[in-house]
């Protein structure tokens, strides 16, 4: 699976890390995080209903699962000022949710990418099979750690 954090961001940064993944023919599972769908859409408030179900259409076309962010984990108001280690610390705690559930949903791999300006050329797992590197599971820890 792919797992990436796209909150905030609208279907037209979105579309070509999907679109891209997709045309290398990786099959697997595309999920993407977001706190509010309504980001998916650049147009006028009047028209965000038909936009986001139409972008969320796309998605799912694309066979991308859009994560339910858990009520736990609290974006904070911050307006528009970015602030970095708030939303790594959200990132990881999201991955690490994901992780740890992935094997009672049939995910054994997972690959975490940005998704704003990512493009894929080659399926990324093609590419991680050629290494010489193993993952190796340690199903105590439930972690996964390079051999």
């Amino acid at each position: 699976a792919v797992v990436a954090l796209a909150d905030g961001y609208s279907l037209t940064q979105l579309a070509p890390f999907v679109v891209s993944l997709r045309q290398t023919g990786f099959k697997g599972g595309i999920h993407l995080f977001m706190s509010h769908q309504r980001h998916l859409c650049d147009f006028e408030e009047q028209d965000m209903p038909e936009c986001m179900a139409a972008a969320i259409r796309f998605l799912e076309a694309l066979g991308v699962s859009i994560e339910e962010w858990p009520l736990d984990i609290a974006r904070p108001d911050t307006g528009h000022q970015t602030i970095a280690y708030i939303t790594d610390r959200i990132r990881l705690e999201l991955y690490g949710q994901f992780a740890a559930g992935a094997r009672r949903r049939g995910i054994h791999r997972i690959l975490l990418a940005d998704s704003r300006d990512v493009l894929f050329q080659t399926n990324p797992f093609e590419q991680i099979d050629k290494l010489d590197h193993q993952i190796e599971s340690h199903h105590d820890a439930d972690e996964y750690a390079w051999e």
